[in-house]
């Protein structure tokens, strides 16, 4: 497997970066200059401060995506956590850190998180524009060089993941995880520095490491955008020009809905986390003008992707499988293997995470130098392109016969023509729901018993006028499943 030195190429660039006065956060008017400023400050505030981990709370301020990078390029283990997370799932996740240090922007009220060391950065003075003679944060000197690249094979950041289906699990992440899969996306979609990233999610989704450090490490402007910017996404998209958006099928889906939304211009669309259908991607090309329109696969422990797929492609050679895109073919950097008695697929090499926090896991084994991680997810490998078909706790049997959540979704959608539909299975009550995102009429019922077998029916039916959704802009499927039980219960 072929090994990168990134030393040189990694740390010129960011030093290069910090030297320049073109605009890193473009609604703020604030360029890298600004931000060598601003890290010199923070770290002139920390440096003398005992503690392991930098967890930052996070919000849509300059400030919190200022402090990202900060986090990232310290010698700390950078912790993101969402500012809209519960205050038990908050506390259980400090409590498993060794020695945090809890920044936040002024929106902290809990007196159970007040007992940890805390800075507020909205109290310390920042002037983008003085005239101090800062050197790099990074400095050119080769020792300070070393210090930060000595730590490629430690834990750089840890980002927490599955607290929506039980405790939050802690993933690890090195550095050399992070600049192996940098240097993909580098590969796949050229980014440059007169590139405009626009950001819809919070920086604890880990799809902020080829958001937010992408667009730091290549000298790329970033755009940060809220429900609001995405309510107004015409006149937000006229003001800023943004070239490359990454996101889920859920938030594109809302996008095409949108009456407001106009028709983009985009160097690169990509779309992660979720599968997508055909029927999606049809109206997007349509829609939107793209350069590049791509799928990405992966998982936080692989930080994140592994698989890509061109969709323009997919969709012009009608590479589909139940009205799926294919996961994509496998990216630098990464060996892949699905696995004869599970089905499930595996992934080997620098990408792979070295496992969880305080957490042993069979999904994880180290071979030789590194890491190979068992996704859960049931792959089949068909024209050379790897299409998922479901994770491996959405295969269910009900009366003997053995179905998927995903493949019931395609069957219902196809009978129904609606897209916003989705399937759960209650194991211990066995019991089958099919949600509508809208009203379920008499017509539906009676087009579902007529065309799919006994198993395959629905026991209940449920209209909802929308769907819950999970902070990373997915669909919250264990939501879906509390609605369910509440409705039996």
């Amino acid at each position: 497997m072929k090994k990168i030195d990134f030393k040189n190429d990694f740390l010129e660039k960011i030093r290069l970066n910090l030297s320049k006065n073109t605009t890193f956060i473009q609604n703020h008017k604030f360029t890298y200059s600004d931000l060598n400023i601003y890290l010199n400050i923070i770290h002139d505030k920390l440096r003398k401060l005992q503690f392991k981990e930098i967890f930052v709370i996070c919000d849509k301020s300059l400030l919190s995506y200022v402090t990202h990078i900060y986090a990232f390029l310290s010698k700390k283990i950078w912790v993101p956590h969402s500012i809209n997370k519960k205050e038990d799932e908050t506390i259980e996740i400090i409590s498993q850190l060794k020695d945090p240090l809890i920044i936040h922007f002024g929106r902290i009220s809990s007196s159970n998180l007040k007992k940890y060391k805390c800075l507020d950065l909205k109290k310390v003075k920042f002037e983008s524009k003085q005239k101090n003679d800062l050197s790099n944060f990074i400095s050119k000197s080769e020792k300070k060089s070393s210090d930060f690249m000595s730590k490629s094979q430690n834990i750089t950041a840890i980002f927490f993941t599955s607290g929506s289906t039980g405790s939050p699990k802690g993933v690890k992440l090195s550095l050399s995880n992070i600049l192996y899969n940098l240097t993909n996306m580098i590969i796949k979609i050229k980014p440059n520095s007169n590139d405009i990233f626009v950001d819809f999610h919070e920086v604890s989704f880990v799809i902020s490491i080829p958001i937010l450090i992408l667009s730091f490490v290549t000298g790329a402007s970033l755009v940060i955008g809220n429900n609001i910017d995405l309510i107004n996404l015409k006149t937000f998209y006229k003001k800023y020009n943004f070239t490359i958006l990454i996101t889920v099928p859920t938030l594109l889906k809302i996008i095409q809905k949108s009456r407001h939304s106009p028709a983009l211009k985009l160097n690169t669309l990509i779309t992660c986390g979720e599968p997508i259908t055909k029927s999606l991607i049809d109206s997007i090309i349509n829609k939107h003008k793209l350069k590049q329109f791509l799928n990405f696969y992966g998982a936080t422990e692989v930080s994140p992707w592994i698989l890509s797929s061109d969709l323009r492609k997919c969709y012009d050679d009608n590479i589909f499988e139940d009205d799926y895109a294919p996961a994509g073919k496998s990216l630098n950097f990464v060996d892949l293997n699905i696995n004869k008695k599970t089905k499930t697929l595996e992934a080997y090499g620098p990408v792979v995470s070295p496992g969880y926090l305080n957490l042993k896991s069979s999904k994880f084994k180290k071979i030789n130098k590194y890491y190979k991680y068992d996704t859960g997810d049931i792959f089949v490998l068909r024209k050379n392109y790897y299409f998922c078909k479901g994770r491996k706790d959405h295969e269910f049997k009900k009366n003997g016969e053995r179905m998927s959540i995903l493949h019931l979704e395609y069957l219902y959608r196809k009978i129904l023509n609606k897209t916003n539909l989705f399937v759960v299975f209650l194991k211990e009550q066995n019991k089958l729901f099919l949600i509508l995102e809208g009203n379920v009429n008499k017509r539906d019922k009676e087009k579902i018993l007529y065309k799919v077998s006994k198993n395959k029916q629905p026991d209940y039916y449920l209209s909802l006028k929308s769907v819950s959704k999970t902070s990373t802009g997915k669909i919250s499927r264990s939501e879906l499943a509390k609605i369910c039980n509440l409705h039996i219960s």
